[in-house]
């Protein structure tokens, strides 16, 4: 199922693995929801690792 919200409290009751969507590529994402936050808080771009599987 993906489950695609803004809503950070259902994330964090459903979510068991998170995926990074971005610059037309899809990738797991080994950070938390709250790694995830800081990050976007950072104005940092969100960017999938070039050699993820």
């Amino acid at each position: 199922m993906i489950l695609v919200t803004h809503d950070m409290h259902l994330l964090g009751l459903v979510a068991d693995r998170l995926w990074l969507v971005s610059q037309g590529t899809v990738a797991p994402y080994d950070g938390d929801l709250e790694s995830y936050r800081k990050l976007l808080l950072s104005g940092k771009s969100p960017r999938p690792e070039a050699n993820a599987a």
